[in-house]
């Protein structure tokens, strides 16, 4: 749908002007996903990042899409996906992405991988530090970041009952509850 995907776009390009002080030589592209039962959204290298239309349809508000918007950015910043790609595809793939060399063909293939969940899988630290730069842009473009904390609050209740104790301790990303309580606290150091 022309009109969703430029509207998303729209929400997205303050966040991503503010980008531009961290890592300027990224050009975005944001692409929704027809997809209602895929809650999620990923970044790969080279600024491609992917909203599912179940996100959309989760989000409560604007300020909810925008922190996930922003949080995806934030992985492509600090290169969480380039180093994934690099360490599991090879060099070759990712120096032709990096480069812009990238063919139709060459992006979808990597939409694809990145599609199977093999990108989703970054590390605590890595989600801790997309939270980072997410809160930093949200606060500098005026979006609330606290739709960081209400989304996660959803994603929680959803998980409910799904996982095991022991998934959560192996679980790449923080527990929820300890992330939203970080995240409490990066914005109020933002004021």
């Amino acid at each position: 749908n022309p009109r969703i995907q430029a509207y998303i776009r729209q929400l997205a390009q303050p966040l991503i002007g503010q980008r531009l002080l961290d890592r300027p030589e990224i050009t975005y592209r944001i692409t929704v996903l027809d997809n209602a039962r895929q809650i999620n959204a990923l970044a790969i290298p080279g600024g491609h990042i992917y909203v599912y239309t179940g996100l959309l349809l989760a989000a409560e508000n604007e300020a909810e899409v925008a922190c996930v918007l922003a949080h995806e950015i934030g992985h492509v910043v600090a290169r969480h996906s380039a180093n994934q790609l690099a360490s599991q595809v090879g060099l070759q793939l990712l120096t032709e992405v990096a480069l812009g060399q990238e063919s139709e063909e060459l992006a979808a293939e990597i939409a694809a991988w990145a599609n199977t969940g093999a990108m989703a899988r970054f590390s605590r630290d890595d989600e801790r530090q997309a939270d980072s730069y997410a809160v930093k842009y949200l606060t500098a473009t005026g979006y609330e970041p606290k739709g960081l904390i209400t989304f996660f609050a959803k994603m929680r209740q959803l998980e409910a009952g799904k996982r095991s104790e022991l998934e959560n301790l192996l679980a790449s990303h923080p527990p929820t509850d300890e992330r939203m309580q970080r995240l409490e606290k990066l914005i109020a150091k933002a004021g």
